[in-house]
């Protein structure tokens, strides 16, 4: 539906690409109920967007939490996005904390974000500065270039820890361009499944998130293409 609604490769064709997300949201509808994880993600983010079913929060929320609680990263971070947007302050945390400790990058960038704000200085003997940097790390080790462009400014401002240190900021930031500057076809999405309802997921998901940058774009635009050649629908 995407593909159709943004005329990726085609003009672009708003009728048939509602057709397709009414597809969807009824094949994501329908494996919900069976207790699937990523389907009850997916109808969530549906509900979220309006996409082939009625714009709806509250469903929306309550999707993700069905699927949050088999511990699915994506409607976890999704849930801390929705929290963080209601400016509640703990609930984003967990969810963030919950998806970043099963890997996800988004949510580890999100989850030192959090981190680096903190008024207070000092948690469990580790500044609020050191934990985010640690999440950072986790990030940019898999190529997510905001975290880079962070660890870049950490040590340009001397934080969490880290001695002022030009070079290493420069370097960092070198390394943000250069992910960014990657064929976003060489990429592989950040966790190992081929399917094509995966490559769907993963693309959606990129695509839905207004802090995804230009690179992860694009890349979502491959998963996407890469749906359409293979969708099981």
């Amino acid at each position: 539906g995407l593909i159709y609604q943004t005329g990726l490769g085609r003009a672009p064709d708003l009728i048939t690409a509602q057709s397709w997300f009414i597809k969807a949201a009824e094949k994501f509808y329908e494996k919900s109920e069976q207790g699937d994880s990523n389907s009850q993600h997916m109808l969530g983010l549906c509900y979220k967007t309006g996409r082939g079913i009625r714009q709806d929060d509250n469903e929306a929320i309550a999707c993700f939490e069905k699927a949050a609680l088999q511990k699915n990263t994506f409607a976890q971070y999704q849930l801390g996005l929705i929290y963080e947007k209601q400016k509640q302050i703990e609930r984003p945390k967990s969810f963030y904390r919950q998806s970043a400790e099963q890997g996800y990058s988004l949510a580890q960038y999100a989850l030192g974000l959090i981190l680096s704000k903190e008024k207070t200085t000092v948690f469990f003997g580790a500044s609020y500065h050191q934990q985010a940097l640690d999440w950072f790390r986790k990030a940019a080790e898999q190529d997510l270039s905001l975290a880079q462009r962070k660890i870049a400014t950490y040590y340009r401002k001397g934080l969490g820890g880290l001695p002022v240190d030009e070079h290493q900021a420069d370097d960092w930031l070198q390394k943000a361009i250069d992910t960014e500057k990657l064929n976003p076809s060489s990429h592989q999405p950040i966790v190992d499944e081929t399917t094509a309802e995966n490559y769907f997921r993963q693309g959606e998901l990129f695509n839905d998130d207004l802090n995804t940058p230009p690179n992860d774009r694009r890349r979502a635009a491959c998963w996407l293409i890469a749906a359409q050649k293979n969708h099981p629908f």
